[in-house]
C-alpha cells in the first residue's frame, strides 16, 4: 500500500468487513499502530449495529524480505488452535486489489506494548521456550520451508538472507560474503529441529500483570535451533531491557538452559549476518522512495556499520 492515507481505506475496508461479517459494517476509525520495515499495522474500530469490533490489520510493504503473509497467518493460526498465545488470525487476502497488498486480518489483544520488567520478562522467556518445544508436526504447521535437520536448517537461512541482501545491493559485498561461506562451514550438526520465532523479545509481545497475553510478528518463524533466538533476544531485540549476562542467567535458571561459548559464538555471528542483510534493504528501501521513515536511513548506514564491525570480528576470531 503507497501513500494511501487512512481516509482513502475507509470505503474498502467497509465493504471488506461488510462482506466478512455477514452484516452491514461501517469503520469508525482507522489507527496506524506501528510501520516495520516490511509490514505495516493498523488498529480498525469497525462498529456493527450497536457493536463495536476491534482488528488489527497486518499488511505487506513491497514484499522486502520476501516473507508470505499467507506463511505468517497459517502458522498464528495453528499456533492459536493449539492455545499458544497469539492473536487469533480472522481473514488472509492475498491479493493486491483492496489495499495494495497482502495482508491478513487479525483480533486485537488489549494489552501493554511497552517493554517488560521484573517477573514479566521470565514469563515471556517461558512462552518462548513453549514455542520451541511445541510439536510443530502434531499441532499441523506448516513451513514453506521443510528442512529435514537443524544443520539442513541453517543452510536454508543463511542462503534466505544472503538472496534478501544479494537483491537489495548494487554489488556484492565481500564482508557478507565471506560471513555467508563461514555460517555454511560451522553451520550445526546437531540439536532438535524446532519452531524459532525469528524475531523474539520486547517489542515483539503483548502483556498484562506478569501475563503474556501474546506474543508477535511471526514473519521470520521457521523451523530451526532454539539458540537463534535465545541469542537474538539477548544480544539485539532484548539488549535494553537486561544486559546479555542477565539474560543468560535467567535462561539458566528458568529453563536449564545454558549455551558453550562456541554455540553462543556461532549464534551470535548469524544473527548479525542477519540483521545486516534486513539493514541492506533498509537503505534501499529509503533511497528508493519506497519508505520515506528517516529510521530507516540511519538503520542502513550507522546501525548497518556497527552491525557489520562486530560481524567481521566474530567471523575472523
Amino acid at each position: 500500500m503507497k501513500n494511501s492515507s487512512m481516509n482513502e481505506m475507509t470505503a474498502p475496508l467497509r465493504g471488506f468487513f461488510t462482506d466478512k461479517l455477514g452484516r452491514p459494517a461501517t469503520v469508525s476509525e482507522t489507527r496506524r499502530l506501528a510501520e516495520g520495515h516490511s509490514r505495516q499495522m493498523l488498529l480498525v474500530h469497525v462498529q456493527v449495529e450497536d457493536e463495536q469490533q476491534r482488528y488489527v490489520l497486518r499488511i505487506e510493504q513491497d514484499g522486502i524480505f520476501g516473507t508470505s503473509s499467507a506463511e505468517e497467518y497459517r502458522i498464528m493460526k495453528g499456533l492459536y488452535e493449539v492455545g499458544f498465545p497469539v492473536a487469533r488470525v480472522r481473514w488472509l487476502e492475498t491479493g493486491r486489489d483492496l489495499l495494495g497488498e497482502p495482508f491478513f486480518v487479525m483480533d486485537y489483544v488489549d494489552g501493554d506494548l511497552d517493554y517488560p520488567t521484573g517477573d514479566t520478562v521470565g514469563e515471556f522467556v517461558k512462552v518462548l521456550h513453549r514455542l520451541h518445544q511445541l510439536d510443530w508436526q502434531s499441532a499441523g504447521l506448516e513451513f514453506d520451508l521443510k528442512p529435514q535437520s537443524v544443520e539442513e536448517s541453517t543452510h536454508m537461512q543463511i542462503d534466505r538472507w544472503t538472496d534478501i541482501y544479494r537483491n537489495a545491493s548494487n554489488m556484492p559485498l565481500p564482508l557478507l560474503e565471506e560471513a555467508a561461506a563461514w555460517l555454511h562451514h560451522y553451520a550445526p550438526t546437531e540439536g532438535r529441529l524446532g519452531i524459532v520465532h525469528g524475531d523474539p523479545g520486547p517489542g515483539n509481545l503483548v502483556h498484562d500483570k506478569g501475563k503474556i497475553l501474546a506474543l508477535t510478528d511471526f514473519e521470520f518463524c521457521h523451523l530451526g535451533h532454539c539458540h537463534e533466538d535465545f541469542v537474538f533476544c539477548a544480544t539485539m531485540r532484548g539488549m535494553h531491557t537486561l544486559s546479555v549476562e542477565q539474560w543468560v542467567q535467567l535462561y539458566r535458571e528458568l529453563l536449564g538452559t545454558e549455551l558453550t561459548e562456541k554455540q553462543w559464538h556461532y549464534w551470535h555471528a548469524f544473527n548479525l549476518f542477519k540483521g545486516a542483510c534486513a539493514n541492506t534493504t533498509s537503505l534501499r528501501a529509503f533511497c528508493e522512495g519506497r519508505n520515506p521513515a528517516p529510521n530507516l536511513a540511519i538503520v542502513g548506514t550507522a546501525i548497518q556499520q556497527n552491525c557489520m564491525q562486530q560481524l567481521s570480528a566474530l567471523i575472523t576470531v
